[in-house]
């Protein structure tokens, strides 16, 4: 049960403060490419693919090929944490150093922020074109729907995806909940020696399989009835930071018009965009 600080007003039997369990790390927002903005809103360019000419005549004219141009809008969005701690309950509560555990805490929430700007790109609506006017939806044709237990044939269905669209095979992910890897574990495929070049049994995880890197996150949501696991390539995402001390800082101070109660305030400015819908796909796995 949520408590406000007046909790801790009693005879203090332990001085160290534990973080209620909490994922503390950024999981997808360091496995996507990254860039920093100084305006609102910023393009990020890209360029395609380049035919060419076949010559037959050798005193021919040049023929230029020109490259396919293509770029993303990406829009910074402004967030705050800002846990405080009151004089009194500074005081009453007697911990040796109470910032600490507050400051570890807003740094958590912090990462988990950031994955979540990035889970929402990744099939979430993407704004292409020289304006960034046109609205590109997530390819769901990227989608591998599945019922029951994680089974190999779809991490085998999400590599082909990825291989006949030419995605570079260097920096896949794939990312589920829990339970999804509970299910994974279940499948023999993935845990012999005789499938997986790492015994994922010895440390109840899998860390890399067909080439994908696995991750683990709660916070993915669900299509429907079904949990998304997602896929892609670290190229086909894109987090974006505002430049400068303005973009991301985090200062402690003591406020003299709140009885100099200390808060802790970080800002963040950020946004992200999916890149390449070749990039991306999602296994839709109903229980």
């Amino acid at each position: 049960m949520a408590t406000t600080p007046d909790y801790h007003y009693v005879q203090l039997y332990n001085d160290n403060v534990q973080l209620l369990a909490m994922q503390e790390e950024a999981r997808l927002a360091n496995n996507v490419a990254q860039e920093s903005q100084e305006g609102e809103y910023e393009f990020f360019n890209q360029v395609g693919a380049i035919g060419y000419t076949t010559v037959t005549d050798r005193t021919a004219s040049t023929t230029l090929n020109l490259p396919t141009h293509y770029r993303r809008r990406v829009g910074l969005a402004n967030y705050t944490i800002v846990p405080y701690l009151a004089k009194l309950d500074e005081i009453r509560m007697g911990w040796a150093e109470p910032t600490s555990a507050y400051v570890r805490s807003a740094a958590a929430t912090l990462n988990q922020l950031k994955d979540d700007v990035v889970i929402a790109a990744l099939d979430g609506t993407a704004y292409t074109d020289k304006t960034g006017s046109t609205s590109t939806g997530y390819d769901t044709g990227n989608d591998i729907a599945i019922s029951g237990a994680m089974t190999l044939a779809a991490v085998i269905s999400a590599k082909q995806k990825l291989d006949a669209a030419e995605v570079p095979a260097e920096g896949r992910f794939i990312c589920m909940g829990a339970a999804d890897v509970a299910s994974a574990l279940s499948v023999t495929q993935f845990t012999s020696a005789d499938y997986a070049a790492v015994k994922a049994l010895v440390n109840g995880e899998i860390d890399t399989f067909l080439g994908f890197k696995w991750l683990r996150s709660e916070r993915l949501g669900m299509a429907s009835a079904a949990r998304k696991i997602f896929f892609w390539q670290q190229d086909g995402a894109l987090l974006s930071i505002g430049k400068g001390p303005s973009g991301m800082f985090t200062r402690i101070d003591e406020r003299a018009d709140l009885n100099y109660t200390k808060q802790i305030f970080t800002w963040i400015s950020m946004g992200a965009t999916r890149m390449q819908e070749t990039h991306v796909g999602r296994i839709l796995r109903t229980p």
